[in-house]
């Protein structure tokens, strides 16, 4: 995608077209300014308000970025009878060097036996096409009025136009006249649309399509009409004199000269390997007058041949304004272009506009013009901070002094707002400081690290029990300061940091001997009776190979606990403290783990086989070869985790997040994903068989060899520098999803659907996709060498530019498929293809400029 660098003052329209088998970038840069002796260049967003206000005619259409043969002007806005007694006539003129027009303007009249009335009075009148001659029967006006009568609250009258060309006046009610106004002509008028040529013949057809024709008359794209162009002269009468009658309400004559500026493109363009800067050379082509609101608009046109008739080889475009006597060398747009471009802090440069106007130029705005407030509290504060100074001071002297002489004494401070052509400097200038802070910082956590290598800090709960006898003290000592629920709401929030702040401190000590066998024993007991462990600290304990099946350990400390070979099948274990225990060969079937934390616990061999994991800690766990199938895992993230041999058969995620993993031999077949998002992981050979996965995203991750047969893919996105190479896609269902610029080399989509899916610019080489059901998707730039597209369903695809030396596509349907300019070789096999009403031209062009 091409990135625009320009001022905020300046605005830009390009557009790619084609004109006799070659491609150009066209390119229009327009200024507003005002009418002054010394104007400046307005912020773009006026610019745009006053198009969607001046251009109703046009559909607010200024221009269409293809350059104009010759020069033009064209003005809108108002007749004034202000400067004049006579209130029902007037003339408008503009005089632009040796070019001159005028227009007569009436008050309202209508026909009066075959006779024009006298004209009402007017103070201004709208010199638009609606008060010229016109209406639905006028080809070269379908907005005016004059040719037909019209009905106005019941009553049958014929109008006469407002304003009229002064060789031209209308003197009988079948008189035609030619429309007359200063304002631009719609494009599709006959006295622009026929000059779009004629040749759109076979020759067109099989050699110029899409591009205009042969016999175009490139005054199409002139906006005004003939008598306000410079026929012949491509460019503006550089700072040429204007005047202005009775377009203004104050001023009878308005005069000035057009500025004396020069616009400048460069573009970086891919050429093959090669990466070009050219410069496009721009010539002043319009001049557009407001003079009702003291504005005009310049206008800039320029064009260079490209390579792609979208111009995805043009890469950057930078615009700047100078004034024509001082030419900036191209050594220093070349870089302001590299510091625009710069991630980091690109978006700073952007605001600095110097870099690509002459300061002269540049007129206020909210990035150079901002008003200070002043602050009241600061300058309270300033004050107070003098006066206990002056006052120290004084009694130190033994001296009195009175406040108000002392405030009467203070300087008024004046803000100065920061402009945003300083931020550039005032970002490096902090980073400066920032950088010594940080070694300093630096320094002192190496000392703080030294001293904690000497202390040990509190492990397991020590920390969270010294938290809770705080807490019993503060109620202790002021009984009625916090309700009991406000009480519990208290624990249970210490709990939760303890649960999940396990990973910054030591696990907890394994009990040994009497102590853990007591524990032990109180387990079973416990579990004889209600079998109720909630909220109870076992921290360390050793409950290997007991039978704990539904037991109540909601919020029970487990931390470090030896869990092995233990059955807790339909327990509940929500908020459990599991940090660093051992669940090795454990089975957990049905239970439920929400909120639990499994910071750095160790499940070899586990069953969580249909457990609730919503919310689960899993921040530096081990989980090899365990078996989450009908599992409901949701809002988890994992990270900084093994993951290794899991089973997540007919398992549901939704929200899960796995974020720089490289774990081996996952199997999600048949399960239910929603918003799953993989970022920077290496799932190589991960399986997705018979999957159904809504919305989720693939950023940055290696999925070679990747299995999808038979899965159903939804909303699903592939992006960044993610590769699915010989990943396995048969029979798979994809809806709506994005593979744009991924790598899939010798992947299988045999028999797959694709609805509505975009392989755009991805690389599909050698791949398989033999009976393919691809209709309607994008494969714009797709590189298919030597790919097998034999039967596949292409009805309707978009294979433009596609690459397809080699590929096979015998008896594939590319009914009103799109293959124009798509390259093929003498290995591309078409044998009983279907090829009716396929889009085959233009044909792709080798040639490079």
């Amino acid at each position: 995608m091409m990135k625009i660098m320009k001022p905020l003052r300046l605005g830009i329209l390009h557009r790619p077209w084609r004109w006799q088998q070659q491609n150009y970038l066209g390119v229009a840069v327009m200024a507003l300014t005002d009418m002054s002796d010394s104007p400046q260049i307005r912020p773009e967003p006026e610019l745009w308000q006053l198009v969607a206000q001046e251009l109703q005619s046009t559909g607010g259409v200024l221009d269409l970025s293809i350059p104009k043969p010759c020069a033009e002007f064209f003005a809108t806005g108002y007749a004034w009878t202000n400067h004049q007694q006579q209130k029902e006539a007037c003339m408008a003129r503009i005089q632009v060097a040796d070019k001159e027009k005028s227009l007569m303007v009436f008050g309202d009249r209508y026909w009066q036996n075959g006779h024009p009335s006298s004209p009402q009075p007017f103070e201004k009148m709208h010199l638009d096409w609606q008060n010229a001659f016109g209406g639905s029967r006028i080809a070269e006006n379908p907005l005016g009025k004059g040719d037909e009568p019209i009905t106005c609250d019941g009553i049958l009258w014929h109008p006469l136009p407002n304003v009229e060309h002064p060789d031209q006046l209308l003197h009988s009610v079948h008189q035609r006249v030619q429309p007359a106004s200063f304002a631009p002509l719609d494009f599709s008028w006959p006295q622009r649309s026929r000059l779009m040529g004629k040749k759109y013949d076979k020759q067109w057809l099989a050699h110029e399509f899409p591009g205009f024709a042969r016999d175009t008359d490139w005054h199409l794209f002139n906006m005004a009409g003939q008598d306000q162009w410079w026929d012949g002269k491509p460019a503006l009468p550089s700072g040429a004199t204007w005047r202005i009658w009775n377009m203004h309400p104050t001023q009878a004559v308005q005069q000035g000269t057009l500025p004396r500026w020069q616009a400048r493109c460069f573009i970086t363009r891919q050429r093959g390997e090669e990466m070009r800067l050219e410069e496009i050379h721009l010539r002043a082509t319009t001049v557009w007058f407001m003079p009702h609101l003291e504005r005009m608009v310049l206008i800039w046109h320029g064009a260079c041949p490209i390579n792609e008739d979208d111009a995805v080889d043009v890469h950057q475009m930078l615009v700047a304004m100078e004034l024509a006597q001082t030419e900036r060398p191209v050594a220093h747009y070349q870089q302001v272009m590299a510091q625009r471009a710069e991630k980091e802090k690109g978006a700073l440069f952007t605001l600095r506009e110097q870099d690509l106007m002459d300061e002269s130029l540049i007129a206020p705005w909210i990035d150079n013009d901002v008003q200070v407030t002043p602050s009241a509290l600061a300058e309270t504060m300033t004050r107070r901070e003098i006066y206990l100074r002056r006052q120290h001071q004084t009694r130190n002297q033994g001296q009195e002094t009175d406040i108000n002489q002392l405030l009467a004494e203070l300087p008024q401070k004046e803000g100065k707002a920061l402009t945003a052509d300083q931020l550039p400097d005032l970002v490096a200038s902090l980073e400066r400081q920032a950088e010594r802070i940080q070694q300093r910082v630096q320094q002192k956590n190496a000392a703080y690290a030294a001293a904690e290598r000497t202390s040990t800090p509190p492990a397991g709960p020590a920390s969270y029990y010294r938290m809770l006898d705080l807490l019993y003290k503060q109620s202790q000592k002021t009984p009625g300061s916090q309700t009991p629920e406000e009480l519990k709401r208290t624990h249970r929030s210490l709990h939760q940091m303890y649960r999940l702040s396990a990973d910054t401190r030591p696990p907890a000590a394994r009990l040994q001997g009497d102590q853990a066998e007591v524990l032990r024993r109180h387990v079973i007991a416990c579990m004889a009776t209600k079998r109720d462990l909630s909220g109870m600290d076992l921290t360390g304990a050793d409950l290997s190979g007991l039978d704990l099946r539904q037991a109540n350990l909601q919020r029970t400390l487990l931390e470090n606990a030896n869990l092995d070979n233990c059955c807790l099948d339909e327990a509940d274990l929500s908020e459990a403290m599991l940090a660093y225990a051992s669940l090795n060969n454990t089975s957990l079937k049905a239970a439920c783990l929400d909120n639990a934390s499994l910071i750095g616990a160790r499940c070899h061999n586990s069953y969580f086989t249909g457990a609730c994991l919503g919310g689960v800690s899993l921040e530096q766990a081990e989980l090899v070869m365990c078996d989450f199938s009908q599992a409901a895992l949701s809002d988890i993230l994992l990270r900084q985790c093994t993951l290794h041999h899991c089973h997540f058969f007919q398992a549901r995620l939704e929200n899960c997040l796995f974020m720089d993993l490289t774990p081996e031999e996952l199997d999600f077949s048949h399960a239910h994903l929603t918003r799953m998002t993989v970022i920077n992981g290496g799932f190589i050979a991960v399986r997705f068989n018979h999957a159904m996965m809504e919305s989720c995203t693939f950023l940055d991750s290696a999925l070679d060899h990747a299995q999808y047969q038979h899965a159903h893919l939804e909303s699903c996105v592939f992006t960044g520098k993610t590769h699915i190479r010989a990943g396995l896609f048969q029979h798979a269902r994809l809806t709506s999803c994005n593979f744009r610029l991924i790598v899939l080399e010798a992947a299988d989509f045999s028999e797959a659907i694709l609805q509505n899916c975009d392989f755009s610019e991805a690389d599909l080489s050698f791949a398989q996709m033999r009976a393919v059901n691809g209709s309607h998707s994008l494969f714009i730039r797709t590189r298919l060498t030597n790919s097998f597209l034999q039967d596949a369903n292409l009805m309707g695809a978009l294979l433009q530019k596609s690459h397809l030396a080699g590929a096979d596509l015998r008896r594939a349907n590319l009914f009103r498929a799109d293959i124009s300019q798509s390259s093929v070789d003498v290995n591309t096999q078409l044998q009983g293809a279907l090829l009716d009403q396929c889009k085959t031209l233009p044909c792709a062009s080798g040639k490079l400029i």
